[in-house]
Parts: structure tokens; C-alpha cells; sequence
């Protein structure tokens, strides 16, 4: 709504006022497409921020998915039982990482059918293919089509639009990437 009113605000400062005087001298009117980058550009700089989404960086993202990741989507509200912290490469739509963080916390809060980060690991990581030295538990979780961690009270969730999983190496680097995040969990 904010930006919305931002942009109608500079929008009218572009148009010309049939009530100014001929011998009045104007200020010349910015370009509409550039009032409108400026808007964008506004709106990105308050781009979205979450205290769990800082533990990954741009830099940590592009290291495990390749490409140029640089905007960030938090999808959080008080009735979902998780935070997802969306990670985008803006050159590339295709190409994007999702960390979601399941917490005990969270759950308790929105009367999930699970109690807790474990009961959730659980329940979306049976079935899946063990990975040892990450967390409490991890699993490449087939039922996700990711990593699945359970590390204390948090249960995460990593997955890669571009990710091999059948590929070694690519899933070593998303491995990785959860032990980076663990390591800075408070």
C-alpha cells in the first residue's frame, strides 16, 4: 500500500498542472518509467529479512546452487507452521533455494498436528535416505524432494530448483550449507 502511494505521488509530480501560471517557471517532469524504477528500487531495498533467513547468505546460497542469488523471500504469517526463507537468482527465475525452519515454537503456536521438531522430522523424513553427521538426524527426504535436518527444536528443510540430488557433489554442497546454518543456530 505504501509503495502503491509512493508511486501515484510521483506519478502526479509527472503530470502537468493545468493550474500553473504561463509565466511560472516548472520543474522539469521525471520520465514515468523512471519514477517507476525508483518505486522498484525502493520497494527492494526494504527487501524482506528474517533472524533465521540471516544464518544463510547470498554468497553461502550461490556456493551450493550456482548463479547470482541476490533478492530474498520470507514467507511467514501466524497461522503456517514454518518460516521460508526464499532465496533468488534474479538473472535466473529458474533458479532458486529454500531453507524452511520448522520450530517446536512455531508448531506449539499454530496447533499443528505435530508437537514438536521431532515428531515433524519424523513424520516427513521416514522413508528417506539417511545422512550422518548433520544435526541430531538428516535425510535426504523423498517425500520433500530434499535435506531434511532435525537439530534440537528446529527441523529444516533445504531444497534447490536446480539441485541433482542424484548428484554427489551437488548434495555434499547442500550438506554443507545445513551444517554452516546449524553451526550458527542460536
Amino acid at each position: 500500500a505504501l509503495c502503491a502511494a509512493a508511486l501515484i505521488c510521483a506519478l502526479s509530480a509527472c503530470s502537468d498542472s493545468s493550474n500553473t501560471a504561463a509565466n511560472d517557471q516548472v520543474a522539469p517532469a521525471a520520465e514515468p518509467a523512471l519514477v517507476v524504477q525508483a518505486v522498484a528500487d525502493a520497494t527492494e531495498a526494504a527487501s524482506a529479512s528474517h533472524p533465521l533467513c540471516d544464518l544463510a547468505s547470498f554468497a553461502d546460497v550461490s556456493a551450493v546452487a550456482g548463479g547470482n542469488f541476490n533478492k530474498l523471500d520470507v514467507i511467514e504469517a501466524d497461522d503456517i507452521n514454518s518460516v521460508d526463507c526464499v532465496y533468488l537468482d534474479m538473472s535466473d527465475l529458474y533458479n532458486g533455494l529454500n531453507i524452511r525452519f520448522v520450530t517446536t515454537e512455531k508448531l506449539l503456536a499454530t496447533a499443528s498436528q505435530w508437537q514438536t521438531a521431532a515428531e515433524y522430522f519424523e513424520e516427513w523424513g521416514r522413508g528417506g535416505t539417511a545422512v550422518a553427521g548433520i544435526g541430531t538426524s538428516a535425510v535426504w527426504a523423498d517425500l520433500l524432494g530434499g535435506l531434511l535436518v532435525l537439530q534440537g527444536d528446529h527441523a529444516l528443510l533445504l531444497t534447490a530448483a536446480k539441485l541433482d540430488r542424484a548428484d554427489p557433489a551437488a548434495r555434499a554442497k547442500l550438506e554443507s550449507l545445513a551444517k554452516q546454518i546449524l553451526e550458527r543456530l542460536p
